[in-house]
């Protein structure tokens, strides 16, 4: 997704006017909420979000085939920023809490 992020804002504008004026409109689906850590290269330009530092709990007992036992695992916060892409595609988020009148409450 090489979007920035007024064109995505835009976008959605439009779906919502599309949303009220037409019956055939069933909604909006995002690809990825967060970003996709595991995934290199290009795969990284997509999500709304990205982990922030803060450790905010810790899940139960995880297994998986890459481990050979289980492990719990640290939750972080959601952050907007997502530094590694360039500054017009930074504010994802921000974007879509603006085509809705909406906010990103931050703690």
């Amino acid at each position: 997704n090489g979007l920035e992020a007024w064109n995505i804002q835009q976008d959605l504008e439009l779906m919502q006017r599309l949303a009220t004026q037409e019956d055939n409109f069933l909604g909006v689906v995002f690809h990825q909420f967060q970003t996709a850590y595991e995934k290199g290269g290009s795969e990284r330009n997509f999500g709304l979000f990205s982990l922030g530092t803060e450790v905010i709990g810790h899940t139960g007992e995880v297994c998986d085939a890459e481990s050979p036992s289980c492990t719990s695992r640290e939750v972080h916060c959601l952050s907007t920023e997502l530094t590694w892409l360039n500054e017009g595609q930074q504010g994802r988020a921000q974007a879509v809490a603006d085509a809705w009148q909406g906010e990103i409450l931050r703690s």
